[in-house]
């Protein structure tokens, strides 16, 4: 189990390695069995609140926008409540359950969900909306993370946000002279701890993550690293969220991977 560290907040690029799942990991059987531990992850830390706060004032009520491989709706639900008419592209049926799931719970039908993968849509769906986000999504694609920005691009929103872990994104620098500004760029550290009910949950979970990637420990010692509070066990962890703001302009060339 992983250890934690102070969170912090770095406006410099982080360095290191990108952490890419393997090809497992971007097909449909993984996340309609992962979608319950995803799940579980998002309900109990505070992962998405940089991202929210990055995006600020920006999102205006009215506006229409796209959340590429949005899950549960972490970010779409907070854009539907600014007055923002959302669609949720989520592929993966247990994702859209558990949105679902979410949804009626508050009585809450603000979103529209598309079903399709990002490879399966045609830019001209989307032609023009005011904000695209991609959180953590474009690299999972078939596509690869150049041509799935492409795509992305293609649609020519007026301002689309980006959100990854590693360094610097390998397509950002292909933006200077487009049509694209970069409108803000930050790095954030936060928590992205995982919490269990109980200690044979986290065990659960570790032969989950063991079965689709063998490489990962499968070691039952490592669940002594857990840190017991109340009624949950916590495995602590820190991530370096990356996030960019693209704004459209009224110049420059095509995005061209």
């Amino acid at each position: 189990m992983k250890d934690n560290a102070a969170a912090g907040n770095d406006s410099q690029w982080p360095h290191g390695t990108v952490s890419v799942p393997a090809a497992p990991a971007c097909g449909m059987p993984f996340w309609e069995e992962n979608a319950r531990w995803y799940d579980q992850w998002v309900s109990h830390n505070r992962y998405h609140e940089p991202i929210l706060h990055a995006l600020g004032s920006l999102p205006q009520p009215g506006w229409r926008v796209l959340d590429i491989g949005g899950a549960t709706g972490v970010l779409s639900r907070p854009l539907a409540d600014m007055g923002c008419h959302v669609t949720l592209l989520e592929p993966c049926r247990a994702m859209q359950r558990l949105f679902e799931a979410r949804t009626r719970a508050v009585g809450f039908n603000r979103i529209t969900v598309d079903p399709r993968r990002w490879e399966d849509v045609c830019p001209s769906d989307y032609d023009g909306w005011d904000l695209v986000i991609a959180s953590n999504s474009l690299h999972l694609t078939s596509l690869g993370i150049d041509a799935a920005l492409q795509s992305l691009l293609m649609a020519r929103p007026r301002h689309a946000f980006l959100v990854w872990e590693g360094p610097k994104h390998p397509s950002l620098a292909k933006i200077q002279g487009t049509e694209y500004g970069l409108g803000l760029v930050a790095s954030h550290r936060v928590e992205s701890s995982f919490v269990y009910h109980s200690r044979r949950e986290a065990a659960d979970h570790l032969r989950f993550r063991h079965r689709w990637f063998p490489w990962a420990p499968l070691n039952p010692e490592g669940l002594d690293s857990l840190q017991a509070t109340g009624a949950h066990y916590i495995d602590r962890d820190l991530a370096l969220v990356n996030m960019a703001r693209l704004d459209r302009r009224d110049r420059g060339r095509p995005y061209i991977p």
